[in-house]
């Protein structure tokens, strides 16, 4: 029987590969370093480099709306 928690899971990559001045990756969120280590980490790895990868997004999304300016009411 395979244990669930050892299975690789599917990369994050969106093929929207674009670095942003801090190195992180606009499409999925991975950092550069993250990226290069996704085939060789463990699943647990993998689990925790998506959950940065999503936060970091989020983050980065809520960041550019915030500089948004407001539509005109």
């Amino acid at each position: 029987m395979t244990d669930r928690c050892n299975l690789k899971i599917a990369s994050p990559c969106r093929q929207l590969c674009a670095l942003a001045s801090d190195g992180v990756c606009l499409g999925c969120g991975r950092t550069r370093a993250e990226i290069a280590i996704w085939t060789s980490s463990p699943a647990w790895q993998q689990r925790d480099i998506v959950s940065a990868a999503n936060r970091r997004l989020v983050e980065r999304r809520a960041a550019l709306a915030k500089s948004e300016p407001s539509p005109a009411e």
